[in-house]
């Protein structure tokens, strides 16, 4: 059996869980605003948009409460204490970012089929206003992201709305001077794809963690062989490669 702990699951901070929910307020309370914003201009793209915020709402939410059950003390009932739920977390967060991926590209193809007019000056409010905040969570979550599978699937919900209000901006000067409203949905999709395989690998590390999956970058065979080498170490290899 081999215990991925030591590799993907970095004894759970505090900080992270700071970085979570300083997050989580930002792009909570900016989602309200930009909603508000959709609402009384009319603009779907806006609205569209508002609601892809309160998907990472969602997505930096869970990662906050998986890793508060993570600190857990273990008991006689979890001798190993709770680390997995950070990756339950994360396995969580990759299906809801691949869902979310799915609806873009949905979305995306229905309003190709039926363009409307888009008005560029909310676009542009709302949008600007989401870069600041989403900066901001983004610059929070950054640093712990990369060794922890949990804040990665966090980040990259934050990640979802902050190109997701560059893309409104592209498509509002687009718009604005060409007249072209097909970019909106066409960047959509182009995104859509992205965070698909972003998806993707996120589910498939926290599946190969909770498989009790060798780790990536580890020979197991050559481990094996490593040890045989030491004196009074032998049948440590039972099988061969693919078997």
């Amino acid at each position: 059996m081999v215990d991925h702990s030591a590799h993907a699951m970095p004894k759970p901070e505090a900080g992270n869980e700071r970085a979570l929910k300083i997050s989580a307020w930002l792009t909570g309370i900016y989602f309200l605003i930009e909603l508000a914003i959709g609402l009384y201009s009319g603009s779907i793209a806006v609205i569209s948009d508002a609601f892809h915020t309160f998907s990472a709402v969602g997505g930096v939410v869970l990662a906050f409460v998986a890793a508060r059950i993570a600190r857990w003390p273990a008991n006689i009932d979890r001798t190993f204490g709770h680390y997995r739920a950070e990756i339950i977390g994360a396995l969580l967060n990759g299906v809801f970012l691949a869902g979310m991926a799915i609806l873009v590209l949905v979305m995306g193809a229905m309003r190709l089929q039926h363009p409307i007019e888009l008005p560029t000056t909310p676009m542009l409010i709302a949008a600007v206003g989401g870069l600041i905040t989403q900066v901001i969570s983004l610059w929070l979550l950054s640093g712990s992201q990369t060794g922890n599978l949990n804040m990665r699937g966090a980040f990259w919900h934050v990640v979802q709305t902050f190109v997701g209000s560059v893309l409104i901006l592209v498509a509002a000067a687009v718009i604005y001077f060409t007249g072209f409203y097909a970019v909106d949905p066409l960047l959509g999709m182009a995104f859509g794809v992205v965070l698909l395989r972003v998806s993707w690998s996120i589910i498939r590390d926290a599946l190969s963690i909770l498989m009790e999956g060798v780790p990536p970058g580890i020979d197991l065979y050559a481990v094996a062989r490593a040890l045989e080498e030491l004196p009074h170490v032998s049948g440590v290899i039972t099988s061969t490669p693919g078997h």
